[in-house]
């Protein structure tokens, strides 16, 4: 549902830091809200009986987490292979195909764009707007990664100076030009990643876990630097498909695991 149909104000955009680049009229710009993933907003909730609940239909479930721009236009994906633009009555303004099934919520950004995975093994920049494709940013082969798929099942991140952060299943976390759609790293994991990335607004520095679940494959919790390097690492006893937050205040990021334990780093 959007804003609008559960009676809410937004008041403006990313609680974590201005420097990152996400649309900060928008009250709901990525998957939990803010760069270091809080869930915070700079929401109002109010009573407004003159608004009515809606629905809307897609072909298949429904996976992605919905964003909302700053007009309250929502966005989302569907196991239609379909990306949707609703308007704040629930009808729908525009929608996009793409190959396979889309897991992956939206970012929207500063420019007035929005970013998505899908499972056809592309990562795609529309226009917010109209729906038009500005570019398609697709996945290393699985044959020259060794995994068996290349589908983007994590969300996308963006990092303060506009690089673009999508998780992939064949075993690589990619950093992309949004002006181009073009690759700038690649960070090399020993399983997929379905975890979305927390990011350090002053430092760049993103926290990120992998489904990695067997230690002598090595670690499957990472620290990376804006440049695709390697910070640190950690290794938890099962996989690490939740999203970190980072706790600024503390200096730490936070993290749940398949083995049942909640760390902090």
């Amino acid at each position: 549902v959007s804003l609008s149909a559960l009676g809410l104000l937004a008041a403006c955009g990313d609680s974590s830091s201005p420097s990152v680049p996400l649309d900060a009229s928008s009250p709901w710009p990525k998957f939990r809200a803010n760069a270091v993933q809080d869930g915070r907003g700079r929401i109002h909730a109010r009573r407004n009986d003159a608004l009515s609940p809606w629905v809307f239909q897609t072909g298949k479930g429904i996976f992605s987490s919905p964003v909302v721009g700053a007009d309250e236009t929502v966005y989302l994906g569907s196991a239609d292979r379909t990306f949707y633009a609703l308007r704040p009555d629930g009808t729908e303004r525009w929608h996009f195909q793409t190959g396979e099934i889309i897991d992956s919520a939206g970012l929207l950004d500063d420019r007035g764009h929005v970013y998505f995975g899908s499972g056809d093994g592309h990562v795609y920049a529309l226009d917010a707007a109209s729906g038009s494709m500005l570019w398609a940013f697709q996945a290393d082969d699985p044959a020259t990664t060794g995994a068996y798929i290349r589908w983007f099942e994590g969300n996308v991140a963006i990092l303060p100076d506009g690089t673009l952060v999508a998780p992939n299943d064949d075993f690589r976390i990619f950093g992309i030009d949004r002006d181009t759609g073009t690759k700038l790293w690649g960070f090399e994991t020993k399983d997929q990643t379905w975890s979305s990335p927390a990011v350090d607004a002053a430092t760049g520095t993103l926290y990120i876990g992998n489904n990695n679940a067997v230690s002598l494959l090595g670690d499957n919790i990472f620290a990376i630097h804006p440049d695709g390097s390697l910070s640190f690492s950690a290794v938890a006893e099962g996989t690490i498909a939740a999203s970190p937050v980072l706790m600024k205040d503390h200096g730490s990021f936070v993290l749940g695991g398949f083995d049942g334990y909640v760390r902090a780093y």
